[in-house]
């Protein structure tokens, strides 16, 4: 499914998962552009800068996502108001369904994550694409829709299943 992605909508993608408090990228499927963003599978990233890692976080149960804030280095650096508003951004990325962020890396990316597996079995992962171009609004729905349609097969083909929401 993520090769089908990849080439539809001509951008890579990658699989995340958390593990050891890191967010490691398990598989990266490169775009058939000639111009491309490719995130090195086995690459590992502190999950609060990441958009894959703050989606995952935002399915975290209340007690499980305190257990790993409260050994989280980045979010023990943030001020009380940092804080808060890490939270609501959580909550505002599970409403929604998915997680869309400016890249805090390089200038010019658009981020965009969708849940993959059911978070409630602790089997979940982030499939996600780093574009070269930011896009409109109604360009990033379309490709949020894409992405949850793969996202859904990859889950499937696990075995499990999750309701998800409705893209908003």
């Amino acid at each position: 499914p993520m090769r089908e992605l990849a080439d539809s909508v001509e951008e890579s993608v990658h699989l995340n998962v958390l593990t050891q408090g890191r967010l490691l990228v398990l598989l990266d499927v490169g775009s058939p552009a000639k111009v491309r963003i490719s995130i090195e599978a086995g690459s590992q990233f502190a999950p609060l800068a990441t958009n894959s890692g703050r989606l995952l976080l935002a399915y975290y149960e209340p007690d499980d996502l305190g257990a790993f804030l409260a050994k989280d280095l980045d979010y023990g650096a943030l001020s009380d108001e940092q804080k808060q508003q890490f939270q609501r951004e959580l909550k505002e990325i599970r409403q929604h369904g998915y997680a869309v962020t400016r890249s805090e890396d390089r200038a010019g990316l658009q981020d965009i994550s969708v849940l993959v597996g059911n978070p409630a079995i602790a089997q979940a992962s982030a499939l996600a694409i780093a574009c070269l171009r930011p896009r409109k609004r109604d360009e990033t729905l379309q490709l949020v829709e894409a992405m949850a349609e793969c996202a859904e097969r990859i889950t499937h083909a696990q075995g499990l299943t999750y309701e998800r929401h409705p893209i908003l």
